[in-house]
């Protein structure tokens, strides 16, 4: 089943090779195919049908578009419907929902709107952030992301005075990126690797090592679950999309 999440991740996760034609290309397939999926109020979905809106989508894929079609969409519209969801204590829900309904939480989509407004020149509270990674563990996933590595990945797209200020809320967390983690998948690696990179972390040689281990013949590495809705997914363009970052930041791409 399609979903404009994962094209959208592939797009963000691609952008450190948009100078190459050939990316750029994917990219903007991408882009299109990302706008072919955007509703007039911009409320994204992970489905076309049977689920509601959820800002994950929302923020991610608007992020993507910010950067690439500026012009397709109100970027003050959808950065003011996001900040009209925060709840009081300054997290935003999973889901578009009215406040009465039952909602959730991921530090993942908190990290992913807080991007997104960031890159809309907003200046949104960073302390759910810093709580969030002062609580992080390279053990737990979160709610909706199956890797323990999601969350620093999504924090280490911030802005760079974003990052850093999160970041300093707790920089022995940095060590833990470095750490191997038996049994880790190929998307673990990717995103531990560029989480690390994009921290200010070392260039793991173990860990290139890994996930250039984990590439098959084609050149491709394989679908992992990488989120949940309704069931985990993700597919092989994400996991090699992710992994092809990952060498590039650490230098090997």
């Amino acid at each position: 089943m399609e979903s404009p999440f994962v094209t959208g991740m592939v797009a963000g996760a691609l952008e450190v090779h948009a100078e190459t034609p050939a990316i750029a290309g994917v990219i903007a397939g991408a882009v299109g195919n990302i706008l072919s999926w955007r509703p007039a109020d911009g409320l994204f979905r992970f489905f076309r049908h049977g689920i509601d809106p959820d800002l994950d989508d929302i923020a991610l894929l608007h992020t993507v578009l910010l950067r690439h079609r500026p012009a397709s969409f109100d970027p003050a519209a959808v950065a003011a419907l996001l900040e009209g969801l925060v709840g009081a204590d300054g997290r935003y829900p999973v889901w578009v929902r009215p406040a009465s309904a039952q909602n959730e939480f991921d530090p993942c989509v908190q990290a992913n709107v807080v991007n997104y407004l960031c890159r809309c020149g907003r200046r949104p509270d960073l302390g759910v952030l810093r709580i969030a990674w002062g609580l992080w563990r390279e053990d737990a996933a979160t709610l909706h992301y199956e890797s323990p590595f999601t969350f620093p990945y999504f924090l280490a797209r911030l802005p760079p005075a974003a990052r850093r200020s999160v970041v300093a809320a707790n920089p022995r967390a940095v060590a833990g990126l470095s750490r191997s983690r038996p049994g880790a998948t190929a998307l673990d690696q990717a995103f531990q690797l560029a989480a690390l990179r994009r921290l200010g972390g070392p260039a793991r040689a173990d860990l290139v090592e890994r996930l250039l281990a984990g590439q098959g013949a084609d050149g491709a590495w394989p679908a992992i679950g990488a989120f949940g809705a309704l069931n985990f997914w993700g597919s092989s363009a994400l996991t090699t999309a992710l992994a092809a970052e990952a060498l590039a930041l650490a230098g090997k791409g």
